[in-house]
């Protein structure tokens, strides 16, 4: 699938938040994943305040 992300789209798209083994943490967060200049980013990010020790975060995006 391809698209020009332009901006998100939520019917292509959508973030779900699934999470792995300990010590991974999947966001929705706007601070994880977004579009930005045409460019869909996806990053991961230190979440040390999280009690049962998921301290990686990140984003995981689906197509619909």
């Amino acid at each position: 699938m391809t698209d020009e992300f332009d901006s998100w789209d939520d019917s292509k798209w959508f973030k779900s938040t699934w999470n792995y083994e300990v010590p991974v943490m999947m966001s929705n967060s706007a601070s994880n994943s977004g579009v930005t200049d045409g460019k869909l980013w996806i990053k991961a990010t230190l979440n040390v305040r999280n009690p049962d020790g998921r301290w990686f975060q990140a984003a995981r995006l689906h197509t619909r």
